[in-house]
């Protein structure tokens, strides 16, 4: 069996970011082969991927650069290699426009088309136009009108990270959507020595920093109750938040990257779990942190006042140097309520834990490849069957 994975961006941005995570690509290891199609002049020698393939072996076709005006010739690029490939199964991880391309080859030649949401992309746009980010905003309405319609409708199986997506999903034209969280494994974060010295009031936040996900609340929070701040993530808004920190005075500990093996080691030296959300939706850190038993402090979006999961297990504050503030100094000041938290965070994240979200995915991959073996998607004209 063999998966084409249509990238949404280089696999050396993965190496980079340290998100090289088992079987990510290849859950339950359904798959013989994995391969991977991406827009760049170059990348990674497959070998440093190997660990997301599980048990296949991997493979990267470098396509080119990919520019939004030569999306049609992007488009025949990806039809040529699927038909060099011989995939079972095309999987791509937006419904933007490099989606689309996807949508489109995998029709022409006839083999089953899966797609992941990460997000809802209309409160992406709101979001950009609401912040005055009118180029990103700009590129978003293109992804709108350009793929988003026809990527979505013209999946086989779409899999929805989060509850809040499946309404976007459905309005874009989802024939049926599976919710399915991304993958953390409780026991990766069992007996894990830490990596920085604990002191007892230290809070950690990890992810990127980007407008979604401002941290400077959190930054000017952790200086005002006296607590340390260990950052995992790089991004565009580093520059405004080292400013912050700088400013506030606040103990902060950044590390632009690490290894997702290693993250164990920085929430097990920490006491409190941070994120400042403006969009729905749970984050991988936010289910690693409950995984490592950390109460999990989360703002709470206007339009999502009860945020996914952590509703039930974290703490929920405005999102605002006060919200954050007086919730760390509560847990600060009361060991059994931060403990009781933490135990909730991690009974909370068992219920959704990486295998039976890894069990359910596969099961995905199964239900699409027998579907195909019914005859249910055949190549479009001038596509040619397999």
């Amino acid at each position: 069996m063999k998966l084409a994975v249509v990238a949404g961006q280089p696999m050396e941005a993965f190496v980079r970011k340290g998100e090289v995570k088992a079987r990510y690509y290849n859950p339950g290891n359904v798959f013989d082969e994995v391969h991977f199609l991406t827009f760049a002049k170059s990348d990674v020698e497959p070998k440093k991927i190997k660990k997301t393939v599980g048990n296949a072996k991997a493979f990267i076709h470098v396509l080119g650069p990919l520019s939004l005006g030569q999306m049609p010739a992007g488009g025949r690029r990806v039809k040529e290699a699927l038909l060099e490939i011989r995939p079972d199964v095309v999987r791509s991880f937006t419904p933007g426009p490099k989606g689309r391309l996807a949508a489109e080859a995998a029709l022409a030649v006839g083999v089953p088309f899966v797609l992941s949401l990460h997000s809802n992309f209309d409160d992406l746009r709101d979001l950009a136009k609401t912040q005055g980010r009118l180029g990103e905003y700009a590129r978003l309405l293109f992804s709108k009108v350009y793929a988003e319609r026809k990527t979505v409708s013209s999946a086989d199986a779409v899999i929805a990270v989060y509850p809040f997506i499946v309404p976007y999903a459905e309005k874009f034209g989802a024939k049926h959507v599976d919710v399915i969280y991304n993958k953390v494994y409780p026991e990766d974060f069992e007996n894990v020595h830490p990596v920085l010295p604990r002191d007892g009031r230290t809070v950690i936040g990890v992810g990127r920093l980007i407008p979604e996900k401002d941290p400077t609340p959190i930054v000017q929070a952790a200086a005002k109750v006296g607590a340390r701040l260990i950052w995992v993530g790089d991004g565009p808004l580093k520059d405004k938040v080292l400013e912050s920190a700088a400013e506030c005075g606040c103990h902060w500990v950044h590390r632009a990257s690490v290894p997702n093996e290693k993250l164990p080691g920085y929430y097990a030296s920490a006491d409190v779990y941070a994120q400042n959300l403006s969009i729905g939706g749970v984050s991988i850190p936010t289910l690693e942190a409950m995984a490592a038993g950390l109460p999990v402090v989360v703002s709470a979006p206007k339009k999502y006042p009860r945020p996914d999961l952590v509703a039930k297990a974290g703490v929920v504050v405005e999102g605002s140097p006060a919200g954050f503030a007086h919730a760390f100094s509560e847990l600060f000041s009361d060991a059994a309520r931060r403990k009781k938290r933490g135990r909730a965070s991690r009974k909370t994240l068992q219920e959704i834990n990486g295998h039976h979200m890894e069990a359910c995915e596969a099961s995905v991959y199964r239900r699409v490849l027998a579907q195909r073996g019914m005859g249910v998607r055949k190549p479009r004209r001038g596509g040619k069957p397999f």
